[in-house]
């Protein structure tokens, strides 16, 4: 028997949120069958304590955050790894500081100024974290926890040096914190659903222009969330998508103030298949745009208003789609020889440079192993990366300060489970293309 993984990709809560990406592997070359029906009678008090994201604890107040400073970062850096002398561009594995349990965002300002936010569980309950790269090291920023229950961050969106964003969920409640260049501090955001509210992905335009997405619920449906901060406060903006069983949004990408798309997927019922979902924001409202279905999206980004790029999985088939100023088209893209894989989160540097990583399972290693893919302007391919020693190594985000200079991200599995950091290096590089 294969050594059970939780899959926890671009979205990595909620009993909705499950239809997709918390799959609980067993059986050699085969994924378990993941529907409404097979986790809708599962709760998060029955997950395996090793799980890096333990089910959430039931909800029983709505608390309102308050804005919590903490402290500059005092933590001893960890320098990443230097490439050998000789030697061309490749992925190596670079240390990360603290104890960070996994790593699902980043944003990237530029060579010397990138952030990566995840979550801690080393004490036993998941806790935000989130850690800045300098252009030399690694350094931990303490990040504020409201309550004593789970608390996790899932993207990072950075308008500057010192106006960051970073947003999840606490609790089953929407989660944003903001970063001003000294401190983060936790900042309210409203809480529409009953039940769940969960944020999963945040893109910033401006200083008063901020908008984040995911979703929640009050009954049965599961409704996409659309929130925007105006510069003062956060508010939920509707939503086009018709009502279903299921709505989700996993990730936001901005061109311009006029143009922002959203992704995700939907359920139509219990029992469907999942359906990618992909949303558009011309300046003043979001329409729903026909996409390639029969899958679900978990990452989206963006070079311009004709050249945006979106992947996903179902767990069996990965999807990278494109899109040209026009319409949506399916890419095609190199698979692996087995019946697992997810293609977690992409990057776009310019038209001829993309990157897209995630992860399968490798009959010949017997264990999930990392996956990256390349965009060169006319096809994907696969990139040789790294993976930790004989653990599981999953990748869920990728961000690039140019082509030349790539960050991936996510967490290894060895029994514990480990925050992974992977870096893309040309010391030859002179200008990116």
């Amino acid at each position: 028997m294969r050594r059970r993984v939780l899959h926890v990709a671009a979205v990595l809560v909620g009993s909705v949120v499950l239809l997709a990406s918390l799959s609980y592997l067993s059986a050699p070359g085969a994924a378990a069958a993941v529907t409404a029906e097979s986790v809708s009678s599962q709760s998060w008090a029955d997950a395996a304590e090793a799980e890096p994201m333990r089910r959430r604890p039931t909800h029983t107040r709505t608390p309102t955050p308050t804005r919590t400073p903490t402290s500059v970062p005092t933590n001893t850096p960890v320098p990443s790894a230097t490439p050998t002398p000789g030697y061309g561009a490749d992925w190596r594995i670079n240390s990360v500081p603290g104890s960070a349990t996994a790593l699902i965002g980043v944003d990237v300002l530029s060579a010397n100024d990138v952030w990566a936010v995840g979550y801690d569980q080393s004490s036993g309950i998941p806790r935000t974290f989130a850690m800045h790269w300098d252009g030399t090291a690694w350094t931990v920023a303490p990040t504020p926890n409201v309550g004593t229950g789970a608390n996790s961050l899932h993207s990072v969106s950075a308008v500057s040096s010192n106006d960051v964003w970073a947003v999840g969920y606490w609790s089953a409640r929407t989660l944003t914190m903001h970063w001003d260049g000294t401190a983060w501090s936790i900042v309210s955001s409203p809480n529409p659903g009953l039940n769940e509210n969960y944020l999963l992905g945040v893109a910033a335009v401006s200083a008063n222009d901020v908008w984040a997405v995911g979703y929640y619920r009050s009954g049965p449906p599961y409704v996409a969330l659309v929130m925007r901060w105006n510069g003062s406060a956060w508010n939920v903006v509707p939503s086009p998508v018709p009502n279903m069983f299921a709505a989700l949004l996993t990730s936001v990408a901005v061109v311009s103030a006029n143009d922002v798309w959203a992704v995700g997927y939907t359920y139509e019922t219990s029992g469907s298949q999942a359906h990618t979902l992909t949303m558009h924001w011309d300046g003043s409202a979001w329409t729903v745009v026909p996409s390639p279905p029969f899958n679900q999206l978990y990452s989206i980004s963006a070079v311009s208003s004709n050249d945006v790029w979106a992947v996903g999985s179902t767990g069996v088939y990965p999807i990278a789609i494109h899109w040209n100023g026009t319409s949506w088209t399916t890419a095609a893209i190199p698979e692996p020889p087995t019946e697992e894989v997810y293609l977690n989160g992409v990057s776009a540097v310019s038209a001829n440079n993309a990157w897209a990583v995630g992860y399968f399972y490798s009959f010949e290693e017997a264990r999930h192993v990392s996956w990256i893919l390349r965009w060169d302007g006319s096809a994907w391919s696969r990139v040789p990366s790294p993976n930790a020693d004989s653990a599981n190594t999953l990748l869920y985000r990728v961000g690039a300060a140019s082509a030349s200079n790539v960050w991936a991200m996510g967490y290894t599995f060895d029994g514990t489970y480990r925050a992974h950091l992977q870096r893309y290096h040309d010391p030859c590089a002179k200008s990116d293309p």
